[in-house]
């Protein structure tokens, strides 16, 4: 209320001014002021939450869209789980494979061995960063292994790195 009242004397000046014009003008100004109000308020209420509500809207229909895919695609999903899995070399053979992946990227692997249930530890000194992340993507997209450990330290040179991770 002492908010109000303190706009009085600011809105005096405005308010003798309304009072000098003719009921005519006086009609068409608070016509124009409806008008204006009604426009803020559209554009400061009403339009973002229309906005809002659209896009969730949207949102919503991509997910259940996902959703419906995912659900038709179920099985032939798990089939080709599987059958990454079972194509994925074991022990020795995957080793190898891994050792043949990381030569390719330039990578040197210095000590790696077989960890039981499938799990592969690995270690690179000096090992370029781009190329180290590079070959991680290329082993979980291609070779379906997943890195379940990474740790990965700087070195004195720039760009190089030293890694110790678990694939499995």
């Amino acid at each position: 209320m002492a908010t109000l009242r303190a706009l009085v004397p600011i809105l005096a000046p405005a308010k003798q001014w309304m009072a000098q014009q003719s009921p005519r003008d006086q009609r068409l100004l608070r016509l124009l002021g409806v008008a204006l109000g009604g426009l803020l308020l559209w554009q400061l209420c009403l339009a973002p939450v229309l906005d809002y509500r659209d896009r969730a809207a949207a949102r919503l229909a991509r997910a259940q869209a996902d959703l419906a895919w995912l659900t038709a695609n179920e099985r032939a999903l798990a089939q080709a789980l599987a059958a990454r899995q079972q194509a994925q070399p074991q022990g020795e053979a995957a080793l190898q494979a891994v050792a043949a992946s990381a030569q390719a990227y330039g990578l040197t692997l210095n000590r790696f061995s077989p960890e039981g249930e499938g799990r592969l530890a690995l270690s690179l000194d000096n090992a370029a960063y781009d190329a180290l992340l590079k070959w991680l993507l290329e082993l979980t997209e291609t070779r379906g292994l997943r890195v379940l450990t990474l740790s990965i330290d700087r070195t004195d040179t720039p760009g190089q790195v030293r890694a110790r991770l678990v694939l499995g």
